[in-house]
């Protein structure tokens, strides 16, 4: 995982909420948010006026004249995630797995201040930033949020470090601004172009680019002018020349309705440039695929099994493109794979990833160690991919 915030850094506990109070308003305009979201929406607004100012510093976080406000705050906030979870069942895969994460993390978080384990909550609070980054360049976007822009502002981001800020923008679904620091970024001659790389800057880049704005025209003509202009690594020139062509034939604008078939179409020319499981040179096409996907299943429109393989494919992608394994989205999208449809061939083939997946991330060098919980949840998920239908 590419962890950006360690303990004791910037404002941990602000962003993640901002994160997940702004993944119920990322759905396509054609699916309303009910009432009681939007009631529970402004109850987590609640909680976050209070925690957010105390967020700011270990100090304040952790000092007994706080240590009231804070307390209510926290319990608020884990009493409305509780609730958005249980709005969040019958959406698609992807949001109920986020209010999912973030009814367990906040029962969690609260769990671990009561300890008085003040510095893991804020590290927790801190691991979940590259999660909103993901979840919030899931489905397109127009237009920047006005609630993310109060919370952006909210925040004195004269103090965060550039590589901050960005993901602060991105969190807070202030698109443009973060896709013309990630262009700065870019254009900067003193850059490291293996640090952009490494450090998540270009896949965010070309994630924002490809899933939020549905724009491959920008991204070609600023990675095209880049390796032209910097000294790249050989591997990093092999891999931004993969990108730009691909950039240069593929279409994200696939007409409703036919999204499952152009993906298919990507995932196949995809299999054919990709060298080895993890190999990067197919990002672009990972990331059409996912964005046509996301829309796809967002709609809720498909046949049991398209769905299965729709999530199946998207759960291959996010393998790939995902920013980090801290909430395991990828793990969400292959079990519903397998829920969608039980017993049929993309069922199958998905708990094969699933279970081989699980079982590595367990594994280590006192072997193979699967808590019985995640034991039971695969051979339950087994069960039903093997089921006759």
């Amino acid at each position: 995982m590419r962890a950006l915030l360690r303990w004791g850094n910037w404002p941990q506990l602000g962003v993640w909420i901002a994160a997940y109070l702004l993944a119920c308003q990322h759905q396509p305009a054609t699916i309303p948010e009910p009432p009681e979201t939007r009631a529970t929406m402004a109850e987590i607004v609640a909680a976050f006026q209070v925690a957010l100012p105390l967020s700011l510093s270990s100090e304040a976080f952790s000092a007994p004249e706080n240590r009231s406000a804070l307390d209510r705050a926290l319990a608020q906030l884990s009493r409305s995630a509780g609730s958005l979870e249980a709005h969040g069942r019958g959406r698609d895969a992807g949001f109920a797995h986020m209010s999912h994460a973030l009814s367990r993390d906040a029962a969690e978080i609260e769990w671990r201040l009561e300890q008085g384990r003040s510095e893991e909550a804020r590290f927790l609070l801190g691991e979940l930033v590259n999660d909103c980054v993901a979840c919030h360049s899931r489905l397109p976007s127009s237009a920047a949020s006005d609630l993310g822009r109060s919370l952006y502002d909210s925040v004195d981001t004269s103090a965060l470090a550039r590589s901050e800020r960005v993901r602060l923008e991105i969190a807070t679904r202030q698109f443009d601004r973060a896709l013309t620091s990630l262009e700065n970024m870019i254009a900067d001659p003193i850059a490291s172009p293996s640090q952009l790389d490494l450090g998540g800057f270009l896949s965010d880049y070309l994630r924002v680019s490809i899933r939020v704005r549905a724009d491959l025209a920008r991204p070609r003509l600023t990675l095209d002018q880049w390796q032209h202009r910097a000294e790249l690594p050989a591997y990093l020139d092999h891999l931004v020349t993969g990108w730009v062509n691909a950039l240069g034939t593929l279409r994200v604008d696939a007409e409703p309705g036919s999204e499952l078939e152009e993906a298919r179409s990507v995932a196949t020319q995809a299999e054919a440039i990709r060298r080895f499981p993890a190999d990067r040179a197919t990002l672009v096409h990972d990331l059409v695929v996912s964005s046509l996907l996301n829309r796809a299943l967002a709609r809720q429109a498909l046949r049991e099994e398209d769905s299965a393989e729709a999530y199946y494919l998207l759960g291959l992608a996010e393998l790939r493109v995902a920013h980090s394994y801290w909430l395991a989205a990828p793990e969400a999208y292959l079990e519903a794979a397998i829920r969608a449809a039980p017993g049929s061939e993309f069922a199958h083939q998905a708990y094969l990833v699933l279970e081989e997946e699980t079982i590595a991330g367990y594994t280590g060098s006192g072997g193979n160690q699967l808590p019985p919980a995640v034991a039971s949840w695969l051979d339950e998920l087994r069960a039903l991919a093997a089921a006759e239908r």
